[in-house]
């Protein structure tokens, strides 16, 4: 945790698979100089505990987790969410579980429930798709249909930042569609390609994602 409860909502910054929440720190500080702000590390990651191999969890709840972890800690709503990569599915999911708790969401290059089908993203080796995802156990697949039908963000304020770094792949067109997608179901959103960027935008342009959370902290001019 970083910075003091202000008026402004509480900025949450979820971590890409497997990665620790240090990650943030080219953008926390800057956000907490301003309103309270938290960083963790999920179960299975960093200094968490570790998942058991029998044990899976879906976007939902890990949702769950984080909420109660939230009010044990004291730190009630409203919330920014900012997420890299997997922890783009609690983005989709915490407002559609918990709409009064969210003030807006952040995508840094995040996934999105259509990436496995339309990537056919599949293990060489058997040619399955995973069923859970890294030492984090997150079994998205099991949620992708339930995740793809959460609906629309309404009007609720909406940055998505991803890599512009064109690479030449089939699946690049593919990847910014969806990223596209995710500003397209909210009616106050901004899309903001990263032209310096690899898949990690908070780490090569920090500034870029500190400009985004200011936005909705802001007030969201322009929507």
């Amino acid at each position: 945790m970083e910075g003091e409860a202000s008026r402004l909502p509480t900025v949450i910054f979820e971590n890409g698979l497997g990665v620790r929440y240090q990650n943030w720190s080219d953008v926390q500080p800057e956000i907490a100089s301003v309103t309270r702000t938290c960083a963790y590390d999920r179960l299975g990651a960093g200094q968490s505990d570790p998942v058991a191999e029998d044990d899976t969890r879906t976007p939902f709840e890990l949702v769950a987790t984080l909420r109660a972890l939230l009010r044990e800690v004291g730190v009630e709503g409203p919330y920014v969410l900012v997420g890299h990569s997997i922890a783009g599915f609690i983005l989709f999911a915490y407002p559609h579980l918990h709409p009064d708790d969210v003030a807006g969401l952040v995508f840094v290059d995040s996934s999105h429930p259509e990436q496995f089908e339309r990537l056919q993203v599949e293990n060489p080796a058997t040619g399955e798709r995973p069923t859970t995802l890294g030492a984090e156990r997150i079994d998205a697949l099991a949620s992708l249909s339930k995740l793809a039908d959460v609906g629309d963000f309404g009007d609720l304020p909406v940055a998505v930042l991803h890599q512009a770094r064109d690479t030449g792949r089939p699946s690049w067109s593919i990847w910014v569609e969806l990223q596209e997608s995710h500003a397209a179901r909210s009616s106050c959103s901004r899309l903001i390609p990263a032209t310096n960027s690899g898949h990690h935008v908070h780490n090569d342009e920090p500034e870029l994602v500190i400009e985004a959370i200011r936005w909705i902290l802001g007030g969201v001019e322009g929507c």
